[in-house]
């Protein structure tokens, strides 16, 4: 990364000014390309998957102000002790990837927000390829945040979805040549389970009756990459309408 003039003070204004913030990150932009944006908060899935918000969007196109976010990008994140006291700090099982969904999920289910300060700015040298290891490590993270972090109701409710979205990268994986290093997972997920269970008994014991970190998760998946027509065209809509219907109408948290 590399900051750019005046990029502190703007995140510590809120972190002084908003105490119920948690976690807070400047507007991060492409280092290569300084007008789009890397991040404007990254998006968190019901399923689990996480991603760039607003990747590549104009950088004077996002609205000024501080905005909520499903949560900051570790590439340039401050972070308040108090709350990090309170919901436990990142955890070395998830590296690398994930490690910063997961601090603020838990940040947000004891009660803090996450924010993107888009008067503050950095530059991240930022690239979006991908190779097995790399995917397998992404998808192997997501479950155990799925598995840690989720409430039991919401893990139920999303069972249907989540099948299908596993069938479906195991055959994105065969497609793209890293099944191996994706079934090596299973195994890698089984060998730290008794440790994420007992992580998650902490976990849904401190979190918070009122917690609203199902209010940020999305049903879309809007990236580079992961735009072709069956995602865009039929799992998009699919998985959007299911989780309005499991979120809203049927009010799992």
């Amino acid at each position: 990364t590399e900051v750019t003039a005046n990029w502190l003070p703007p995140l510590i204004h809120v972190m002084e000014t908003r105490p119920e913030v948690g976690a807070a990150q400047p507007l991060l932009l492409l280092h290569s390309e300084p007008t789009l944006v890397n991040t404007a908060g990254n998006k968190m899935h019901f399923c689990g998957f996480a991603f760039c918000g607003d990747y590549r969007r104009p950088a004077e196109s996002i609205p000024p102000g501080v905005h909520p976010v499903a949560y900051a990008s570790g590439a340039a994140l401050m972070l308040r002790m108090e709350g990090l006291a309170r919901s436990g700090d990142f955890d070395e099982k998830l590296f690398m990837y994930h490690e910063d969904c997961d601090l603020q999920i838990r940040l947000r289910q004891v009660g803090y927000e996450c924010v993107l300060v888009t008067e503050s700015s950095i530059l991240h040298k930022y690239r979006e390829n991908f190779y097995g290891r790399k995917y397998a490590l992404l998808d192997r993270n997501r479950w155990l945040v799925l598995l840690k972090d989720w409430p039991l109701l919401r893990l139920l409710a999303a069972g249907p979805a989540l099948l299908g979205t596993e069938l479906a990268v195991l055959v994105f994986a065969a497609k793209k040549g890293w099944l191996r290093e994706k079934l090596y997972t299973y195994g890698e997920i089984a060998r730290v389970l008794p440790a994420v269970l007992r992580d998650r008994r902490a976990v849904q014991r401190a979190r918070a009756r009122n917690a609203t970190d199902g209010e940020q998760l999305t049903g879309a998946l809007v990236f580079p990459g992961l735009d072709h027509w069956l995602i865009t065209g039929v799992a998009n809509p699919l998985l959007s309408a299911y989780w309005r219907l499991v979120h809203r109408v049927l009010r799992i948290p």
